[in-house]
């Protein structure tokens, strides 16, 4: 199952919208000091689009009763290890007595997502 960051999908529309903007307003001022922002601002339009379409990374995963983070400095959580359960506003807190605790940040993630997630770690908090 896979959790998807909402919060960056929206930054990047954003940030496509903004540099259009931007170029072409360096287009209709026509300013040739101004050269090197034009060409800079086509291809940065480009970039965020593909960003916003096709960069479908995911911010959590959970596989094999472990939830794992994506990334370059990735994390991984045992699920079947787990302790307690830290709620506060700004996310989970999975607690074990032999993994470092691990936090799922709920801000970068749809309500959907936050509650499957909710449901997943009740079943294996009842374990316990």
């Amino acid at each position: 199952m896979e959790f998807k960051n909402v919060k960056k999908r929206k930054a990047d529309i954003l940030s496509a919208v903004l540099w259009m903007v931007f170029g072409l307003s360096f287009f209709l001022i026509e300013n040739h000091k101004n050269y090197v922002l034009q060409l800079l601002a086509i291809p940065m339009v480009i970039f965020y689009l593909y960003s916003y379409f096709f960069d479908k990374r995911d911010l959590y995963k959970i596989e094999d009763d472990t939830i794992k983070t994506v990334g370059w400095f990735a994390k991984s959580f045992d699920l079947n290890e787990l302790n307690r359960v830290n709620r506060n506003d700004y996310g989970l807190k999975l607690v074990s007595d032999n993994q470092n605790d691990f936090l799922i940040d709920r801000r970068l993630l749809s309500i959907q997502d936050v509650k499957t997630i909710e449901y997943i770690i009740v079943k294996y908090e009842s374990k316990t």
